[in-house]
């Protein structure tokens, strides 16, 4: 909610409509406060509250104490700040990450619970009990990169690709993304594709590699250029077709950074910071992308 309240923000003050901004940036000032006051456990974002008030996602409970969605989107949404921001990601990487990838949530539910409903009705490392649902490691990829994580999010892409694979034990389709990868915390299935062909993974992982691995995002006047690649890349290009125009990227990374751009250069002419403003001509453009 507060993620969707900065982007109507956006939108409202490029239309002129002083009006919605100003009601919205009293909400998103609200749900910041009060997500920052009754949502943090300490390293981690609560997941929720049942209906009884007992706080689900904590450090207090003996089964799922950390979610991986809320950690993601309290970064994505602007919501954490830099500390905590570090904080819930490092969480991420201790008691969610695996060979895998990132579990839904950990540890998993082991028997029904009426108060939390259909999520503790599945075998744990299944569905939404504690899987490694892919959908959701690309929102953790995205997080990564907005925290200048370029090397995490793409080991977590490895990890979620179809291929390649130990196929005794993954048994999905080589060619698909999986809508979940059955979770460590099923001791005879962990490591097998389920529900190919039934997720938002493909659409999703393609939009965080384009949008924010390799760092080229639309903005209302522009181009936004900022790349966030594994440290070990020392180059890659893209080509990016944008409204009328045609771009040819190419990044260099020298100096093995994360992220940062050092230098953009259009058309051989450079652009002070990291943003290409609309081009009204209809044509081919060359782009230098020096990280640093």
């Amino acid at each position: 909610l507060h993620y969707s309240l900065m982007t109507m923000i956006e939108i409202a003050r490029e239309v002129g409509d002083k009006k919605t901004v100003k009601e919205f940036s009293e909400q998103a000032k609200k749900l910041y406060k009060v997500i920052n006051a009754k949502g943090w456990d300490g390293k981690w974002y609560l997941r929720g509250f049942t209906n009884e008030e007992i706080s689900i996602g904590s450090k207090s409970r003996k089964e799922g104490k950390i979610f991986l969605n809320t950690q993601s989107w309290a970064v994505l949404s602007g919501v954490a700040g830099k500390e905590r921001e570090k904080l819930c990601l490092e969480a991420v990487d201790k008691y969610l990450d695996g060979k895998l990838g990132p579990e839904l949530f950990s540890p998993a539910y082991t028997k029904f619970n009426s108060s939390l409903g259909r999520i503790t009705s599945f075998i744990p490392g299944t569905k939404e009990n504690a899987a490694v649902f892919c959908h959701a490691a690309s929102f953790k990829m995205a997080a990564d990169c907005k925290a200048g994580r370029g090397s995490k999010a793409y080991q977590t892409l490895k990890k979620i690709l179809p291929l390649p694979r130990d196929y005794d034990i993954y048994k999905a389709e080589p060619y698909v993304f999986a809508e979940y990868i059955i979770g460590p915390s099923n001791p005879t299935r962990s490591g097998e594709g389920a529900f190919t062909w039934l997720t938002g993974t493909a659409a999703w992982v393609f939009s965080v590699a384009i949008h924010w691995m390799l760092g080229i995002r639309p903005d209302f006047g522009g181009l936004i250029i900022d790349p966030c690649l594994p440290q070990d890349w020392s180059s890659c290009q893209i080509t990016r077709p944008f409204r009328k125009n045609i771009y040819e990227i190419n990044i260099e990374n020298p100096s093995h950074v994360e992220k940062g751009v050092k230098r953009l250069l259009l058309d051989g002419k450079e652009i002070k910071g990291s943003f290409i403003p609309y081009q009204e001509s209809s044509m081919v453009h060359i782009v230098d992308v020096l990280m640093g």
